[in-house]
């Protein structure tokens, strides 16, 4: 049992760091003592730094013993671990490790000490990332990083052999475009233009560029088993250490006794990117690497509003990282906070930031239930309700139906609505009902869902993906392939899904006979070039309204396609559609569910707008894809009555308050409308409770729209 007993730390800034005692045997006992000090004599003291450590706690039924100043403690075998690897044999080590240097059974030091945790990183002399005791492998791999002399200590995460190639000076950018276009995913974007004296030059008779690797290749077999393994600790996908490595001035990756620089692990998944698609755990250290970029840039900027306001980029980063591991789930928000910095930005909403502050008193669903608001509140606003899934309601933790769960991450096939239409959050404007947990909006009505589908399991086809990809890279690539291929792609689509659509979206056989009738699909490239960027088609086809909806989708896709060319498409074959965050939103504006699964099954075969879902008919005739665990008889709403993504809402069962209603109204006049109230509310008298299902897909109804008149508005209470 533990025995040691902390003293309190009262001095501003303070802190405590552990004098790990030198030891030439691993296997002995660890001893140290505890230094209490503070962030201000640590800055001041020219001699002694000390390292940071970030780890994984582990399993807690897995503890060993440590003597600290002379007493036991238990602490996880994960940082038992670290700290064997981290002693010297000859000196004492000065390390901050947070289980051992805050008092974990204080509430009150708990909450100062994560508040201030940013200076630990910011201030400690390096940072070292502890991932375990590694193998021969990773030994080999991260000796391979290590720089032989000091001239190999400038990082860069350049391609040396493409270096001579670029400058920041003016060049003709004709052939800059067309180097670029040989070059497709080896060229650096941050290469802005080309050396004069090699412009002319770049290119080959042939059109292509002659690069050699200049990298010494290890055994690949080496490098793959080392690579998988690091990538495959659980210190990736754990929340607090993306705080950790982001503010670390001198981050360092250890395995046993071995270590390299950080950014040799984050410049090789790189290099990696340029030549294949990543793999999801190598585009976590990709996205974690941009995100520390990302803030080194906004601490060096001088023109904060560049960046996003506070709130969207704390809701961006939760969203990347929702359903990562974490012991408290309190530490979703809280370990994110310092990553972010308070930045406030033009478009920065008046919040009550105290509604995201660090505060272990409250309990988890207190934290979500204000973090919600908070969003709700910003310009975030209702792109929140794009993170509630069937399997994030949460009833066992009596969250409010539209308050996510953010340990929770749904089934990676499955895709969010706002993310196929590329949709950004808007403000908002939401009431709030005293002492409830109910958020108030007003929507417009689109109908009731009369009929249900089964809910459907079915993914895209992974081999038109690769079809797609190889037409893309060949070298004689022409319209005509472009054009046979989507009405391939079509065609066999509609019959893999046949069963799945049933009668609710049209066989697009008809369409392709049209299509196939305006294009010609043979002739002069030219003549097809026209008739591609021309608006002709479909406006004198007899097609019916659904499949003019699709044919529109078809016309505006390729338009984009050929305006992008065989090198950008090549570049976004790579990435998978929906999680590419840098594509063009004309990429996603497709109005038509046929089109929702032919087109993005061109660029990947993972998440999609079907799976998990179910078709439905809204109203009298509207066709949509709606949650999984949607009821006939729930309703479709637009919020705010503009907004441009439909939420499934379903009746509240039992009574409700006979005065809430009545404080609904008040407070729509008190706090929002008062006598400048918008159309919307003034035409909104009914109120209606609600809990919220999730998005929906409502064919021809998506999309960003003008304030209707005529619309059906209510007062949504949100329960």
């Amino acid at each position: 049992m533990t025995t040691y007993r902390y003293h309190k730390l009262t001095e501003p800034g303070a802190i405590r760091l552990i004098l790990l005692q030198p030891c030439a045997d691993i296997d002995s006992l660890l001893h140290c003592t505890l230094l209490s000090t503070s962030f201000t004599s640590c800055h001041n003291n020219l001699m002694d730094k000390y390292i940071a450590l970030s780890y994984v706690w582990g399993d807690p039924a897995l503890s060993r013993l440590i003597r600290v100043d002379g007493e036991a403690m238990y602490i996880t075998a994960s940082l038992d671990s670290a700290l064997r690897h981290l002693r010297d044999t000859n000196r004492t080590r000065l390390v901050w490790a947070d289980a051992i240097c805050i008092n974990q059974g204080d509430v009150e030091e708990r909450n100062q000490q994560v508040r201030q945790m940013a200076w630990v990183y910011r201030q400690a002399d390096h940072t070292i990332i502890y991932l375990g005791d590694g193998t021969p492998e990773t030994s080999l791999f991260l000796k391979a990083f290590r720089p032989e002399s000091p001239v190999e200590w400038k990082n860069s995460s350049l391609d040396p052999a493409l270096d001579h190639y670029f400058s920041d000076c003016s060049s003709d950018q004709g052939t800059l475009q067309k180097a670029k276009w040989q070059l497709g995913s080896k060229c650096p974007s941050s290469y802005s233009t080309l050396k004069p004296s090699i412009a002319s030059r770049i290119l080959t008779p042939t059109g292509a560029v002659d690069i050699q690797n200049g990298q010494n290749a290890m055994d690949s077999k080496v490098e793959v088993a080392a690579r998988e393994w690091i990538l495959a600790q659980p210190w990736f996908k754990r929340v607090w250490i993306l705080q950790e490595l982001v503010l670390s001035r001198d981050p360092w990756i250890q395995c046993g006794t071995s270590v390299a620089r950080w950014s040799s692990l984050d410049n090789h998944i790189s290099d990696i990117a340029k030549e294949r698609s990543l793999k999801p755990e190598e585009k976590i250290v990709q996205d974690m690497g941009k995100v520390r970029l990302e803030r080194r840039r906004w601490e060096t900027s001088k023109d904060i509003y560049r960046f996003p306001p506070f709130a969207e980029s704390l809701y961006n980063l939760l969203k990347s990282r929702k359903g990562f591991g974490v012991t408290d789930p309190r530490d979703m928000l809280f370990a994110n906070l310092g990553v972010i910095g308070q930045r406030q930005g033009p478009l920065q909403h008046t919040v009550d930031l105290e509604l995201v502050t660090v505060d272990y008193q409250k309990t988890e669903v207190e934290v979500y239930f204000d973090l919600a608001r908070f969003f709700l509140n910003s310009t975030v606003g209702f792109g929140l309700f794009s993170l509630l899934d069937s399997s994030e309601q949460c009833k066992e933790k009596q969250l409010p139906s539209w308050v996510p769960d953010w340990v929770s991450s749904p089934n990676p096939k499955f895709s969010r609505v706002s993310d196929c239409l590329g949709i950004r959050e808007s403000p908002t404007v939401v009431v709030w009902a005293s002492q409830s947990r109910v958020a108030v909006c007003v929507g417009s009505f689109i109908g009731e869902v009369q009929e249900l589908e089964p809910i459907i399991g079915q993914s895209f086809d992974p081999q038109i993906a690769k079809d797609f990809s190889e037409l893309v890279h060949r070298d004689d690539l022409s319209i005509q392939d472009l054009l046979r291929f989507v009405k391939k792609s079509f065609e066999e689509t509609y019959q893999q899904w046949r069963h799945v659509l049933g009668r609710l979206i049209p066989d697009p056989g008809r369409l392709l006979r049209e299509f196939e009738k305006h294009f010609g699909i043979v002739g002069d490239e030219e003549v097809l070039w026209h008739k591609s960027y021309s608006s002709m088609w479909p406006r004198d086809s007899k097609l019916n309204p659904k499949e003019c909806l699709i044919a529109r989708d078809i016309n505006s896709t390729i338009k984009r396609f050929l305006k992008l060319g065989p090198v950008e498409l090549r570049r976004i074959c790579k990435d998978a559609w929906y999680s590419d965050a840098d594509s063009s939103n004309e990429f996603k504006q497709l109005h038509s569910l046929l089109a929702q699964l032919v087109f993005p099954s061109f660029m990947t075969d993972g998440p999609n707008l079907f799976f998990s879902r179910r078709m439905a008919i809204i109203g009298n005739s509207l066709t949509a894809i709606v949650p999984g665990d949607t009821n006939v008889g729930d309703a479709v709403y637009f919020p705010d009555g503009t907004y441009p993504v439909p939420l499934v809402l379903r009746g509240v069962c039992g009574e409700i308050d006979a005065g809430l209603d009545a404080e609904i109204k008040e407070r729509i006049y008190e706090e929002n409308c008062g006598k400048y109230a918008s159309r919307k509310w003034k035409k909104a008298e009914t109120v209606k409770h609600f809990t919220v299902v999730g998005e929906c897909f409502v064919e021809g109804r998506m999309g960003y729209m003008d304030y209707n008149e005529n619309a059906n508005f209510h007062i949504l209470a949100l329960h």
